[in-house]
């Protein structure tokens, strides 16, 4: 994000540790990159809300770069909404605790991949 190419990134993490991933997001990026912008997405906000969010992740410059932290669950629910579709795609996609899509056939592994697919 500092070089000024990266304008949007997406980290799944399990719930159990997404309010650490935006604490040191806070901690690390707002040194870095004073305009980043860091978006928590949890099933406490609304579906509205949410997708308002995704949307203007995905529309970032890298002037104003924007990191969601969202959960595999939220992904999982809600698997259009994380795609790209008709936008840019998202710069970096960053999987904590990958081994939980190890099983390709696993509709979990099916969402995360899809999120990406536009690329193959």
């Amino acid at each position: 994000m500092r070089a000024g190419t990266i304008r949007s990134a997406l980290v799944l993490a399990p719930l159990s540790v997404l309010r650490a991933w935006e604490n040191e997001a806070h901690k690390v990026l707002t040194l870095c990159m004073p305009t980043v912008q860091i978006q928590v997405l949890s099933s406490s906000m609304s579906a509205h809300k949410r997708r308002w969010a995704l949307e203007e992740a995905l529309e970032s410059s890298p002037d104003y770069p924007t990191l969601v932290i969202s959960t595999y669950g939220q992904v999982q629910s809600n698997s259009e909404d994380f795609s790209p579709k008709n936008r840019l795609p998202w710069d970096y996609v960053v999987l904590d605790e990958g081994h939980l899509i190890k099983n390709p056939a696993a509709n979990t592994s099916k969402c995360c991949r899809k999120i990406c697919s536009h690329r193959d």
